[in-house]
Order: structure tokens, then sequence, then C-alpha cells
């Protein structure tokens, strides 16, 4: 006997055993986005991930949608590479659920970031999405579905997109030792969907800003934050002025009267 639920419009059947196994407030997560609550598993000093239903995740993830079953082992291969996508489209979440949830469609992928800059898992890290058309690159990458905000012919991405899929891309190589890095080839830790299959993907302007290193250069100083030196306190010094006067020999009399009172003074000639 099957049990039917349905996320963002899609019927989504579960084996009754499945289902049971489910529990209420981890189906209230994967609706409504993760609360407060949230538990995390600390990782060094000052980096952190999240488990939610046995998939790791990145604590910058506010939503996650992992009922759609499309993944596999990463087969014992490390994480060496991250793999930015675009969605050609400015897709909502609740597009982005129907298309990976889609029975028709066989795609996933590790994270999608919405134009708002929030972001989505849609496969644990510690598996290998569906998502670059390449056995060989997904074993090992995390990959990342960016939205448009504009269409053809520039496909660009919304600056809050940009600035989360930066500090994405450098949590993501700090936990993993991953030195970002786009060589244009297969073989380097930052590839692209083109490379791989005959796409488009990720659009002129993701592609331009990872070949002329833009990409690249923003995650390495995500990943090393410039310290603020302190400031150093500026020294104030108050001059008192007794007069000015047009004729010096004023000023020279004025002068006179200062030191025989016992005070220090200077004349200094100020042209008008």
């Amino acid at each position: 006997m099957a049990e039917v639920i349905t996320l963002n419009g899609i019927d989504i059947e579960f084996d009754e055993e499945v289902f049971k196994s489910i529990p209420s407030e981890a189906l209230d997560e994967l609706i409504g986005g993760i609360g407060d609550d949230t538990p995390e598993e600390v990782l060094g000093d000052d980096v952190t991930r999240m488990t939610r239903e046995g998939h790791i995740m990145s604590d910058m993830t506010n939503w996650y949608s992992i009922l759609h079953r499309k993944w596999n082992s990463r087969a014992g291969n490390k994480i060496t590479k991250i793999t930015i996508h675009h969605m050609a489209g400015n897709l909502s979440k609740s597009q982005m659920e129907s298309c990976v949830y889609n029975p028709n469609r066989q795609m996933s992928c590790t994270y999608a970031i919405y134009s708002d800059g929030t972001v989505e898992c849609f496969v644990g890290e510690q598996f290998r999405s569906w998502c670059s058309s390449s056995w060989d690159n997904d074993k090992n990458a995390i990959t990342i579905e960016v939205a448009n905000n504009s269409l053809a012919p520039n496909w660009t991405v919304s600056e809050k997109a940009y600035k989360k899929l930066i500090a994405l891309c450098a949590d993501i190589c700090k936990r993993n030792g991953i030195t970002p890095k786009y060589t244009g080839k297969p073989s380097g830790s930052l590839t692209v969907h083109q490379m791989f299959s005959n796409t488009n993907c990720p659009g002129p302007y993701l592609l331009k800003l990872h070949q002329n290193g833009t990409i690249e250069r923003d995650i390495i100083a995500a990943m090393n934050p410039k310290k603020e030196e302190p400031k150093t306190e500026t020294k104030v010094l108050y001059k008192v002025q007794v007069g000015a006067y047009a004729v010096k020999a004023n000023a020279e009399a004025q002068l006179a009267k200062l030191k025989k009172a016992g005070f220090g003074g200077e004349i200094v000639e100020v042209k008008q």
C-alpha cells in the first residue's frame, strides 16, 4: 500500500513503510524550510555543516528537498570539484522543485541558489547528484544551479545570488580542502557543464567570470577575509592665537608682552 503527499503541486508516492519512517517534523521542514532549531555538527574551529535526514549540507542552506531519490553513491570518491550551472531562467523555489521532482527529467543538483540569495539543498554532499552529464565529473563535484535574473543572450545572475554563490563555494572549499582553480579543462577544480555536454550552461555571464578569473579570485578572497587593521589614535593639538595684526610692529609689541608675562610665542606671516 502506498502513501501520497503533495509537494508544490506534485504528488509523491511512498512505500508505506518508508513513509512511516519519516518523522512528522522532517516532513514539516521539507515543505516549510529549516527552522532555528537546526542541529549543527562542528567541523574544526569555525566551520559547521548540517545533517538532515542523513544528508550532509552547508549551514547556509535555507531549504532542503530530498524526497526525489535522484542521487547515487560517490563510490568512495572524494569531493574535489565544484560545478556551477545556470537554471536558464529565474526559477522560483517551487519551479525548481517541480523540475527535480518531475519523473520524466533525470536531473538533480546538490544546491540551488535563487535570485533572492536563498539556498536549497536537493542532494546531500556525500552523494553524487545527476547534474553535469558526466559520471566522472559528478562523482567528485558539488553541483550548484544558479537562477538567472535575465534571459538570453547574457543569462546574468543577481548580485544577491552571486554573493551567496561565492560564499557557498568558499564554505565548500574550506571544508573539503579544495583550492579553487578554473583551467578551462575538466581536470580543474572549477568545472562547467559545457565541458561535458553540448549545452550553453552556465551561460555567457558566468562563463566569462570563470574565464577572466573573477570567480576564482572571489572564492579565494572569501576563504581568506582580510583582518581589519586596528585604528591608531590621532593626536589632536590645540593652538591659541592671541591676535592678528596688519602692522608687523604691533605684532612684535604683542609678542614682547607675552614673553614678559612668561609665555612663549612666535610670529607667523600669513598672506591674504
